[in-house]
């Protein structure tokens, strides 16, 4: 729950989902194609990332994939937001870092549409992850953000190691579809915790492994 949401006790318009795939190279292809799915809409798609070695990764795959984008180089504010709004066909991309949360948002603003933003990544830090919800939370508007994580990410081999890729596996999940499971969520957030509770300074990073190296976690979890 967003900080105006508790404060003003309004509904909250954002959704999220967490989608869970097999390995890093099948999350880059169902990142692009759901923003394919999107692009002939109206209402802008954001794809952010905590880490900028992640953003040039999807960067990347979209560039291969056909996908049109482009890298939003300065603050992202709701402003900014709406006036991405159109039928440019692009996709907007941009570092979670970037997001310029609106302190006072009109609570009265007319919703207009969806606002689709996608996240390339969980952060090993939820409160990171919350700065996402409560900036769509300030956009006057209906939102629905997507966090696509991979077994391989390093948050995620705390709780699921590769045996339990192989195990999905030998189950038959394809790796073409996500994991959409609330007890892999309920995990996520538990391992988020874990690494909340050892942080120290908490420095800032080029990429995840880095950040744990950083923050005293060396190359090991």
């Amino acid at each position: 729950m967003g900080f105006w949401t508790w404060l003003t006790g309004k509904k909250s318009s954002v959704t999220a989902t967490d989608r869970i795939w097999l390995t890093k190279a099948a999350r880059w292809r169902g990142l692009c194609r759901e923003l394919l799915e999107h692009l002939p809409s109206t209402e802008p798609s954001i794809l952010l990332a905590h880490f900028p070695a992640t953003l040039a990764e999807v960067q990347q795959e979209l560039s291969r994939q056909g996908v049109p984008h482009r890298w939003v180089d300065h603050s992202i504010s709701a402003k900014e937001i709406n006036r991405l709004a159109g039928p440019d066909g692009l996709v907007h991309l941009g570092l979670v870092k970037q997001l310029q949360p609106d302190p006072f948002p009109d609570q009265h603003a007319e919703r207009k549409g969806l606002i689709r933003i996608l996240v390339a990544e969980r952060h090993f830090l939820r409160e990171c992850d919350e700065v996402i919800i409560n900036f769509a939370a300030g956009l006057g508007e209906y939102c629905h953000v997507t966090y696509h994580c991979s077994l391989e990410d390093p948050l995620m081999k705390v709780f699921a190691g590769e045996w339990v890729k192989e195990a999905l596996r030998r189950r038959g999940m394809d790796e073409s579809a996500p994991l959409d499971s609330r007890m892999v969520a309920w995990h996520v957030r538990g391992a988020q915790g874990k690494f909340a509770a050892r942080a120290g300074r908490r420095c800032d990073a080029d990429s995840a492994e880095k950040w744990l190296q950083s923050n005293g976690f060396g190359e090991s979890l």
